[in-house]
């Protein structure tokens, strides 16, 4: 299995301060016209193929390749904060370290899946673990022990138990981490085997639908983004396949009756009309660094959101402008050394609205097209760079949000070279020749 990644760059979008002056252009995605394509069901099919195979990865029989202990090493030269902004105790730190257990990595390698929709942290505690929150940039909400958040009945392998047993660290296609034991269970061969060859697979059409039982007991949420197994099918319902925690630690499979309005199918055609009804579906919701609090970040968002079309996004931002497609093949071009202006014209040019990621240092967006000689991109952002009586801070957005591609230009306290397009280095269209565009 490849080597992993983690999830610990540091954003360029960050804390500290709020303008007034700061006004947000329309945040409905209909109000952003653009030329309508579609994908048809062959490769929607074949990008589903994509898509599963990255989802159900960690089943497989390789191991991972990480080192923890430089990541441990690490941790204990660097000077960090606790909760209530005080140094780290380092006695303190080594015990959590002591307890993650790196000397046993894959001394269990077994299969699990995610029980509950839980944070994966990078040593078994919730604690947070903040830079120097004096710094602006830093503080809430950038605890670095949180790597991510992970969706119910997702597929992991189970590496290791921490030495008290209450974390068990996992590894899938896209994060590495620890989850509370009580969040996951094993999953046998049978119930591996019937999930992976189900007779479909749906994503939710709106965020936060409640899993009810047939005892009418609460069992989960259903997120955008999130996959779910068929058994059944009717003219108004699915039937899905969830898991609940058994006995010795193994998953129970029980089935749940949903509504089939609330749902797409994976593999059947996928259009811009219906992203832009998804993304829309989002725009507000809070941001999360890493996932915190159960909300998204900006590759996050993008993920969940061409995810709901079997489409596979890594995690990490910037793996997600420089990764392959279903087919192997590369459409990164590099902008980083063009000026401001040269660099619009070519976006303008080559991209593709909706289908077009944007790349900056620790943060990636989703090209709308230009609207009345101003460019727009959506992403999820903490917030903008500027100064205040010389003193650095952040106007906070804190939301998924439409902005322009050079949001902040306007105002005296944000220099040109802190907007978006100034930092802006890569550009990636999702599709090379897939999209068929829609007849007006």
């Amino acid at each position: 299995m490849k080597n992993y990644i983690f999830f610990l760059f540091i954003l360029f979008f960050s804390s500290c301060a709020y303008n007034d002056d700061f006004i947000l252009p329309s945040q409905d995605l209909s109000d952003y016209e653009s030329k309508d394509f579609y994908i048809n069901d062959d490769i929607s099919a074949k990008l589903k193929d994509d898509y599963l195979n990255n989802f159900f990865s960690a089943w497989s029989d390789e191991k991972t390749n990480i080192n923890m202990n430089e990541f441990a090493n690490n941790l204990l030269n660097e000077k960090s904060y606790s909760e209530n902004y005080q140094p780290y105790d380092k006695e303190f730190l080594k015990q959590l370290i002591n307890n993650a257990d790196f000397k046993n990595l894959n001394s269990v390698f077994k299969n699990a899946i995610i029980i509950h929709s839980s944070n994966v942290r990078l040593l078994p505690t919730k604690k947070p673990r903040f830079k120097n929150p004096n710094l602006a940039g830093e503080g809430y909400p950038f605890d670095y022990l949180q790597n991510s958040f992970i969706y119910a009945y997702t597929p992991v392998k189970i590496s290791h138990f921490s030495k008290d047993f209450g974390w068990s660290f996992i590894y899938n296609s896209f994060i590495v981490g620890f989850v509370e034991d009580k969040n996951i269970a094993f999953i046998s061969d049978d119930d591996l085997n019937a999930l992976k060859s189900s007779i479909g697979y749906i994503s939710p059409k709106k965020d936060k639908i409640p899993l009810i039982d047939k005892n009418n007991d609460f069992v989960e949420y259903a997120r955008i983004g999130m996959l779910l197994a068929l058994s059944k099918e009717s003219a108004n319902y699915y039937t899905i396949k969830a898991f609940k925690k058994g006995i010795n630690n193994q998953a129970k499979l029980v089935e749940i009756k949903v509504n089939k309005e609330d749902f797409f199918k994976l593999g059947s055609s996928f259009s811009s009309k219906d992203l832009k009804n998804i993304a829309n579906e989002l725009i507000g919701q809070n941001y999360g660094w890493g996932g915190m609090n159960g909300n998204r970040d900006c590759s996050a968002f993008l993920k969940d959101v061409f995810g709901s079309f079997g489409i596979y996004l890594k995690r990490n931002s910037q793996d997600q402008i420089m990764q392959k497609d279903y087919l192997n093949r590369s459409n990164f071009i590099n902008i980083g050394k063009l000026n401001n202006k040269e660099k619009y014209k070519y976006i303008k040019t080559h991209a593709i609205p909706f289908a077009s990621l944007l790349a900056l240092k620790g943060h990636i967006v989703l090209y709308l097209g230009e609207f009345n000689d101003k460019m727009y991109i959506l992403h999820n952002l903490w917030g903008i760079k500027n100064y205040n009586s010389g003193k650095e801070s952040r106007i906070v957005v804190g939301k998924v949000a439409i902005t322009t591609i050079d949001a902040g230009s306007n105002l005296k306290s944000v220099k040109n070279s802190d907007v978006i397009l100034s930092k802006i280095y890569g550009i990636r269209n999702l599709f090379i020749d897939e999209i068929s565009y829609i007849e007006e």
